[in-house]
């Protein structure tokens, strides 16, 4: 009996253990993530990332990707995966990484590319990676080669949205 009751209190110290140790990973669907309810994504060690970034802003004071900032290593693999979650349905958003030093050019090229081409410059030499323009509730993704260490800027190229940035940082 005592067996018993001392297999089934370790059985239960593990159940409650594993149920409440948090993680760095959050599933949705079929697909697992990074945390991204953090303002920051890391990874301590050299992998592959997948990371889920929002824009759940409803105006435009509060425009802005969750997280703001995502370390990756350099050589390694690299998934965005970005939805437009504002409930406003004027709030159309992209993603797109470009160098350090080019946001403004990006964003002058980007209003010459016009609605037709999702507000995304027709010269991509400064660009690493984006994905279309997104209305709300929808969602695209980019897979890239993690480029050398340092910083890359991302940001929104819809008009008006110059404060919506974040920095991939490669180490």
């Amino acid at each position: 009996m005592k067996i018993l009751y001392i297999t089934a209190i370790l059985g239960l110290s593990i159940l409650f253990h594993s149920c409440s140790n948090s993680t760095d990973e959050t599933e949705s669907g079929t697909e697992t993530f990074l945390n991204t309810k953090e303002e920051k994504v890391e990874v301590e060690e050299p992998k592959d990332v997948r990371v889920l970034v929002y824009a759940p802003a409803n105006d435009m004071n509060n425009i802005a990707f969750e997280p703001s900032e995502i370390v990756a290593f350099e050589g390694k693999k690299l998934t965005v995966v970005f939805e437009n979650n504002s409930t406003n349905p004027t709030m159309y958003h992209n993603l797109l990484i470009t160098y350090a030093g080019k946001e403004q050019e990006i964003y002058s090229n980007a209003i010459k590319a016009t609605n037709a081409n999702d507000f995304i410059p027709t010269d991509k030499t400064n660009i690493i990676a984006n994905t279309r323009m997104l209305k709300i509730g929808e969602k695209d993704s980019f897979t890239i080669d993690v480029p050398t260490k340092g910083s890359y800027p991302f940001v929104c190229t819809y008009p008006g949205h110059l404060q919506m940035k974040g920095t991939l940082i490669v180490k």
